[in-house]
């Protein structure tokens, strides 16, 4: 699925939050500690014990009252949910906070940590959680192509206004948990955005996409290359290493045709 140029934004993203009940506390944040990093919240060492909800669990505050609770008697403390891009901002500048709270104020009743799955623009390689301001834009916000120039349903990744907005709106949400959540630290870590990639195709054939694969590779990604050789995983290292191992080019010139 992650045939994409891009590498995955699985990033955790750190909260910036205030103070803990009148004491200051550094924000959640990833500690090195001799060989081991960890997770550090309210300044302790955190581990999570994580339970998944499904993918569209959280779209109903009514559903997920008893569901929290649930949660908690499974001896997790926290939860992994979902945040719908579709929910945030269902009109284009008008944002929706109710189920963020609901989230956080039914995680927090049971004394669980939550981890926020953004499902922005992607989510599993579609775009399914996009509001329909979004969808039904396609000029404004295009969709991938295939070789064939035919459309499929999720966004291009080469689409300008589609970044914009989506940050926009993850912008907007991050503000609004820090405005209710900074003294409780509920929220201790983010996922921006949800398995980028391209199912049925091996590449975006947009023409911004076309043009981009034509261009050099960028020097930042060859330095990282060089720099970890021995490192890369067998199906990278493989490509790279049956065109010479090349560090000057275009995409097709240093990783081949296809």
């Amino acid at each position: 699925m992650k045939n994409t140029r891009r590498l995955t934004l699985l990033i955790i993203s750190l909260l910036i939050v205030g103070s803990m009940n009148g004491q200051n506390s550094s924000i959640p944040h990833l500690e090195k500690q001799g060989s081991v990093t960890k997770l550090i919240v309210r300044d302790k060492p955190f581990l999570i014990l994580g339970g998944e909800l499904h993918n569209s669990s959280t779209s109903g505050a009514a559903y997920m009252r008893p569901i929290w609770e649930r949660m908690a008697q499974k001896n997790l403390n926290t939860v992994i949910a979902p945040v719908y891009w579709e929910l945030l901002e269902p009109e284009e500048g008008k944002f929706d906070f109710n189920m963020v709270d609901s989230m956080i104020i039914g995680a927090r009743n049971q004394n669980l940590h939550l981890v926020i799955l953004w499902f922005g623009t992607w989510k599993n390689g579609y775009s399914m959680y996009v509001p329909d301001w979004v969808k039904n834009n396609q000029e404004k916000y295009p969709r991938a192509k295939n070789i064939n120039g035919e459309s499929f349903q999720m966004l291009s990744a080469f689409g300008e206004a589609s970044m914009n907005a989506d940050a926009r709106a993850f912008r907007m949400m991050m503000r609004h948990i820090k405005a209710v959540d900074a003294k409780y630290q509920t929220v201790i870590t983010m996922q921006i955005e949800n398995e980028m990639g391209l199912f049925s195709t091996d590449r975006d054939y947009c023409n911004v996409a076309n043009k981009a694969f034509d261009t050099t590779v960028p020097e930042d990604l060859l330095k990282y290359l060089k720099a970890n050789k021995m490192k890369l995983q067998p199906e990278i290292d493989s490509i790279w290493k049956a065109n010479g191992y090349k560090t000057s080019g275009n995409w097709e010139e240093i990783f081949g045709k296809r």
